[in-house]
């Protein structure tokens, strides 16, 4: 299969840059799977799982606020975020806090810019979705 360059990054650093087969991230308008070749394409993250598959081996990230941009000239896939977790490294308790935070923001957001209050919005029920399925685990 073919590959393509894959980096995860943060602002403080370079969490992974390598050739994969896919990667896999759920944007605002929902989950796809990115593989060599895919068309130019910009993403909004909210908080998701991103699995990554190089030669028949998996790895999963958890990633927060962040965006992901295709770019097919070069045949490589970024995904910026604010924060970017191993799997073994995230925790309930980790999104708990996260979504705290997000409903704090929501109730003073309220009235005033709806852009704001709509991806809060859309950011709390990411977090509550990814609580439950961690939770099942």
């Amino acid at each position: 299969m073919k590959k393509f360059k894959l980096n995860l990054k943060t602002p403080e650093k370079t969490v992974f840059s390598d050739d994969v087969n896919s990667v896999s991230v759920s944007t605002v308008k929902g989950r796809m799977t990115i593989l060599a070749g895919h068309v130019d394409l910009t993403g909004n993250i909210i908080f998701s799982d991103v699995v990554v598959k190089k030669d028949g081996e998996e790895k999963e990230y958890y990633v927060r606020n962040g965006i992901v941009f295709i770019d097919k000239k070069e045949d490589e896939v970024s995904i910026l975020c604010l924060s970017i977790k191993e799997k073994n490294e995230i925790n309930c308790l980790d999104i708990e806090k996260y979504l705290d935070i997000i409903n704090q923001l929501i109730e003073k957001e309220k009235g005033s810019d709806e852009h704001q209050y709509r991806y809060l919005d859309n950011e709390r029920i990411g977090l509550i979705k990814k609580l439950s399925e961690l939770k099942k685990n």
